[in-house]
């Protein structure tokens, strides 16, 4: 039950977008036809991405992808939408999920999670997972940027502690823990928190930045205090080794002008040698990786700043500028000047269609 009348109002009724999926699930679900529906929708995301449920006949959509989601602040909050296929994707930031109602099924390194009302979930950068609430229950997703809590988790809690490890990471590789999780059922003031949370990032008042992490914080001091017994640490056994994190730690800072033999000259490794370690412990090869972090940096420039285009290509690495905009539509399915200009409704590569409807309200 949601305990802010004001929130209940936000969150409680059906947006568009949530109909039409719930119209689509009891469609599939009933095994009906689903072309007229289909052609009915004008969103032609929504319908390509239902089409793509059609022709798997699975309501588990399981191709994966990646997620480039530069988001302006530290700390954001979406509802998770309701009836939405589960999708297997990863992306680059931390995700504190809240069962603000009812129950969901998570899906994280192919292991299955139910979670109960009050329960809390949260998930590192880079780690494969998908949601499904395929009913009227409703979860809260908290975003949080890597690195944006670091000062205030080694000066507000205690050295060594769970937390200030979990959220170290830089979200470039895998973390060490596929998932905590809190059996936090029936705790009114950690909803009321979580609520707080919410509402500061619909508000937007002054300082809501700092109001959010400041209450984050709050709900890791509660979890630390209470949790710390009883939540449940998932580790990751295909960690990568301490060398391949050092290296991606490296090409996270030295990506502009990172090429396979200088890297591994820089680390005393053979070209060959350093190429195989990489893909190995990765799955991607060192070429991938650098894309992927000029990406990233080409993405958080085009979304916070009025830089050129042109100027952005040079400024992550590329000396042509219509080679950076081949590599950013292959990979983003859109070109950078489309990108910048539906920044705030098209904030993610999702299969080329998804992400936009989660921040519809």
């Amino acid at each position: 039950m949601i305990l802010n009348k004001e929130l209940e109002k936000h969150y409680l009724p059906y947006t568009e977008s949530e109909k039409l999926f719930k119209t689509f699930y009891e469609l599939a679900k009933g095994n009906k036809p689903t072309d007229s529906f289909l052609d009915s929708i004008d969103n032609i995301d929504i319908r390509s991405f239902m089409q793509n449920v059609v022709d798997t006949g699975n309501y588990h959509f399981s191709k994966k992808c990646d997620l480039f989601f530069i988001y302006k602040e530290d700390i954001t909050v979406s509802k998770h939408i309701r009836y939405y296929p589960y999708f297997m994707h990863k992306h680059y930031f931390y995700e504190i999920i809240y069962q603000l109602t009812g129950t969901s099924r998570h899906i994280i390194n192919n292991m299955d999670i139910s979670m109960e009302e009050g329960n809390l979930l949260i998930i590192p950068p880079s780690s494969f997972h998908a949601a499904g609430v395929l009913d009227d229950s409703i979860i809260v997703n908290i975003i949080v940027k890597p690195n944006s809590l670091d000062v205030l988790l080694s000066d507000l809690l205690p050295e060594n502690n769970i937390f200030e490890t979990f959220f170290s990471q830089t979200g470039i590789f895998h973390s060490d823990i596929n998932y905590i999780y809190i059996p936090s059922t029936e705790d009114k003031k950690l909803q009321e928190l979580v609520e707080e949370i919410v509402l500061e990032d619909i508000n937007k008042k002054d300082l809501s930045t700092s109001q959010k992490k400041i209450l984050v914080m709050h709900v890791l001091c509660h979890l630390l205090r209470h949790y710390v017994d009883t939540m449940k640490v998932s580790k990751n056994s295909n960690r990568y080794p301490t060398e391949v994190k050092s290296i991606c730690q490296y090409l996270h800072v030295n990506y502009r002008n990172a090429s396979l033999t200088d890297v591994a000259k820089e680390f005393g490794y053979s070209p060959t040698y350093l190429s195989k370690l990489i893909h190995s412990s990765t799955g991607k090869t060192f070429s991938e990786i650098v894309c992927g972090e000029k990406l990233m940096a080409a993405c958080k420039l085009l979304a916070t700043t009025s830089m050129k285009i042109s100027d952005i290509a040079e400024h992550v690495g590329y000396s042509s500028p219509e080679y950076f905009n081949k590599v950013f539509k292959m990979n983003m399915g859109v070109s950078p000047s489309q990108y910048r200009k539906e920044y705030d409704t098209y904030p993610a590569k999702l299969y080329k269609h998804h992400y936009h409807i989660h921040n519809e309200v």
